[in-house]
C-alpha cells in the first residue's frame, strides 16, 4: 500500500508539473512571424482582345474624310513600342467586290506623356509620326515609344482611322458600295525596365 501511494503521489506530481508547463501563463504572448515575398514580371498587357470596331461615316462628296477612334487602355510596368501592320492591304477599306479602295490613314495618340503620366513624349510622337495622318504603309513605321513611369501603369491609346478618295491615283471617286473589314493591328513590344 506504502508503494501505491508514493507510485500515486509521483504520477500525480508528474502530470501537474507537465500541465503546468504546457499551460503557460494566459498573459504571455508568443508570436511567431513569417516573412513573405513576392515578384511581378515586366507586364504588357491590353485591357481585352481588341479595339471596338470603327466605322467611317459615308462618303457623299469628291473631298470627304470621315474619321473614326477608339480608345483602348494598355496595361504595362515597362517601357514598350506601339508598331503596326503596315504591310499588305490588311488595313486598307476595300471595296466588297470590286478592286477599289479607299485612302486609308491613321493616327494613334497617348493620355500621357511621359511625365508624369505614363505615355508617349514629344520627341517620340515626332520620330514615330503618330500624331499625323498616315497611310496604311507607312503608319508607325518607326514604332511609338511609351515610357513607363512609377505608380502609372495604364495608358489609353487611342487609334484614329481616316477614310477617302484616292485624289493622287488614276480614281477621283471610289466606287459606291460598302468598304469594310479591314483589320489594323497595334502591337505593344517590352524594350526596357
Amino acid at each position: 500500500m506504502r508503494k501505491l501511494l508514493i507510485t500515486l503521489t509521483v504520477v500525480m506530481a508528474l502530470c501537474f508539473t507537465t500541465n503546468s508547463a504546457l499551460a503557460g501563463d494566459p498573459n504571455d504572448n508568443d508570436p511567431a512571424t513569417c516573412t513573405i515575398t513576392a515578384s511581378v514580371d515586366q507586364i504588357v498587357e491590353w485591357e481585352g482582345a481588341n479595339f471596338a470596331a470603327m466605322s467611317c461615316a459615308v462618303i457623299t462628296a469628291q473631298a470627304d474624310t470621315p474619321t473614326d477612334s477608339e480608345a483602348y487602355t494598355l496595361w504595362l510596368n515597362c517601357n514598350v513600342e506601339l508598331s503596326a501592320n503596315n504591310t499588305g492591304t490588311v488595313a486598307q477599306l476595300t471595296h466588297s467586290s470590286t478592286s477599289d479602295y479607299l485612302v486609308t490613314k491613321y493616327k494613334i495618340s497617348t493620355d500621357g506623356d511621359a511625365d508624369p503620366d505614363t505615355g508617349a513624349d514629344a520627341t517620340a510622337v515626332t520620330a514615330s509620326g503618330s500624331n499625323t495622318w498616315r497611310t496604311h504603309t507607312n503608319f508607325l513605321t518607326t514604332p511609338l515609344a511609351i515610357t513607363h513611369v512609377d505608380n502609372d501603369g495604364a495608358v489609353e491609346v487611342t487609334l484614329e482611322v481616316q477614310a477617302s478618295n484616292d485624289m493622287t491615283g488614276h480614281y477621283e471617286v471610289a466606287d459606291a458600295g460598302s468598304y469594310g473589314s479591314c483589320e489594323q493591328t497595334i502591337t505593344a513590344t517590352w524594350t526596357s525596365d
